[in-house]
């Protein structure tokens, strides 16, 4: 990666169908810099874009381990009979050299009983 230009990054997620999202949590490690990374949870419905449905945004003064979490998410059930999800990591200009992208977590639950979901 040219750290020169801006960048974004695509991966493609498998998550269990029913669930719903309770948390996404992005552990990384950056220097300070002007510029921050950006990660998005996207869903979409495989004909048109996807629609953002959470976003996050790094912060810190020093290079260190450091992570962010939300737990707001936009339409949080997965339904992959009707959508994709994916997630997008934006590396900006002059900042993409000083950030490392280590893992990101999401957490979810199902909203019924699981007997009730197996059948």
């Amino acid at each position: 990666m040219n750290p020169t230009e801006e960048c974004n990054m695509v991966a493609g997620l498998t998550l269990p169908h029913g669930a719903a999202l309770t948390k996404m949590t992005v552990y990384y490690r950056a220097f300070s810099t002007p510029e921050k990374n950006q990660i998005y949870l996207f869903r979409g419905d495989r004909l048109a874009e996807g629609t953002p449905m959470a976003k996050m945004q790094s912060g810190g003064n020093e290079f260190a381990l450091r992570y962010l979490s939300v737990m707001a998410f936009a339409d949080p059930v997965i339904d992959n009979q009707l959508y994709s999800y994916y997630l997008v990591v934006h590396f900006p200009q002059n900042g993409s050299s000083d950030i490392i992208l280590a893992n990101v977590r999401l957490d979810y639950d199902y909203p019924s009983f699981l007997p009730t979901v197996m059948k």
